[in-house]
């Protein structure tokens, strides 16, 4: 556990590291970005009540509200779980929050959602399928090295496909549905890429 009065976690300060359980003291304020990740070992997160910067942990996944916005910060890498149903009010899933959760097969996304940042499910190589709600902003390479994904649905309200959004397939042949909206005008270089080979549907 976390000594009590500690305030600040940097970006990538337990990257990797064998860690089975994480729990967090009340005076936590900041958690740089990926301050959990490719941290295999690691199944739950929690977090004492009364935390000074909103952080809060359910079903051993961590969260973070500010202001009128809910931020998925680590779903862990270790995490048992195959089928994740991000809560409702998530409005944000943060840069590599849930990458390297091998295990996982499905996952459900809420109607709140705003955005998905960079790598978000990044080598996440059990999904399955990617089916995000309309009008949902996302980064780059947000299913890099997902390798048995084989359904993809851009949501409809998408304007940008951002550039390696969905890099890493083994092979393309494994992705039988991809679905674009009238609404995409900018799909960027290499956004469904892999050995020079590309699709849009």
């Amino acid at each position: 556990s976390a000594a009590t009065g500690l305030t600040t976690i940097g970006e990538l300060a337990f990257c990797r590291a064998a860690m089975a359980a994480v729990a967090l003291p009340a005076s936590v304020r900041t958690i740089g970005r990926e301050a959990f990740s490719i941290n295999k070992n690691l199944t739950a997160i929690t977090v004492a009540a009364g935390n000074a910067g909103g952080y809060y942990a359910q079903d051993g996944v961590l969260y973070q509200a500010i202001n009128s916005e809910v931020h998925l910060t680590c779903y862990p890498a270790g995490h048992a779980g195959v089928v994740f149903g991000i809560p409702d009010g998530v409005t944000h899933i943060d840069r590599g929050s849930c990458s390297f959760a091998e295990e996982l097969v499905t996952v459900t996304f809420p109607d709140t959602l705003k955005a998905i940042g960079d790598y978000a499910f990044s080598h996440c190589i059990s999904l399955k399928t990617a089916q995000v709600g309309a009008g949902v902003t996302q980064g780059k390479g947000v299913f890099d090295g997902c390798y048995h994904l084989d359904a993809i649905t851009i949501p409809e309200g998408t304007t940008v496909l951002g550039g390696g959004g969905f890099e890493g397939f083994p092979s393309l042949s494994k992705v039988t549905a991809l679905t674009t909206p009238a609404t995409v005008t900018d799909i960027r270089s290499s956004s469904v890429k892999h050995d020079n080979e590309y699709v849009v549907g």
